[in-house]
């Protein structure tokens, strides 16, 4: 019989719920699993290399399970006390990690090289303020799986930033993107093509936009190509999905 894999949702208010049993049942991390009561969860993240540790980033900082999601501890970092909207994780170096803060905290990008025990905020020049929406936050943070040095963060709604040295400089890729409401930015190795997605709301509902995408360092990113589309990519252990506009979903691999 095969093993049944771990299944964690983050929730708006609940904190993260937890199923070992591919969703039959389901527990809820609370204050007695090292999370508080009302937790908010923008973003879980799982470490390919080490399949216990998880993060998530909440409405106070960022936490870090060490045993799959059943217990969370909230880390010292900078963003103690801000909202964690993104995070991404290096492919090549698992001791480099990205963060992204943002409304209600005041916007900014996280590095750390050492696995976590220290973070910087890096230069990245981010609007304090936009229309409709006030503080930006960064939806998304995409690391080329071909390329390390070359990260991008997508922005609502600020556009996308991007970096060609690991995060050391960043440039605005906002020149051929109409669409600066961005949610999502993607990293494709097969086709050495980086895509950040777009999209935009109109009366409360979402009014999705083409991707744009450049295979170059983002200076002229290029609308996708009818019939060049690929479909929705199968989710893989490991990685985290939205399981609903206010929630992430993430699945672990099974032991």
């Amino acid at each position: 019989m095969a093993n049944k894999g771990t299944i964690l949702v983050g929730t708006i208010g609940q904190g993260v719920m937890m199923s070992a049993d591919d969703g039959e049942s389901w527990t809820r991390a609370s204050v007695r699993q090292g999370m508080h009561s009302d937790c908010i969860v923008r973003a879980l993240l799982s470490d390919a290399r080490r399949p216990n540790v998880v993060y998530a980033g909440t409405d106070i900082g960022l936490y870090q399970s060490d045993d799959g999601g059943a217990h969370w501890r909230l880390l010292d970092t900078p963003m103690k006390g801000s909202m964690v909207w993104s995070m991404a994780i290096d492919p090549v170096d698992p001791n480099v990690m990205f963060a992204g803060t943002g409304t209600p905290s005041k916007p900014g990008i996280y590095r750390t090289t050492d696995a976590g025990k220290t973070w910087e905020q890096l230069a990245v020049d981010i609007a304090p303020d936009c229309p409709n929406v006030g503080i930006p936050r960064p939806t998304g943070i995409a690391i080329d799986p071909t390329d390390h040095r070359h990260v991008w963060v997508g922005l609502e709604v600020d556009g996308v930033r991007h970096s060609a040295d690991g995060g050391e400089t960043w440039t605005k890729v906002n020149g051929q993107i109409p669409n600066q409401d961005v949610h999502n930015v993607l990293g494709m190795a097969r086709s050495r093509t980086r895509t950040s997605t777009t999209s935009s709301w109109s009366q409360g509902r979402p009014r999705p936009s083409s991707p744009w995408s450049t295979t170059t360092s983002g200076a002229a990113p290029m609308t996708a190509r009818p019939g060049r589309q690929r479909g929705p990519a199968r989710s893989s252990p490991g990685t985290t999905r939205a399981a609903s506009p206010s929630s992430r979903m993430i699945r672990a691999p099974s032991s």
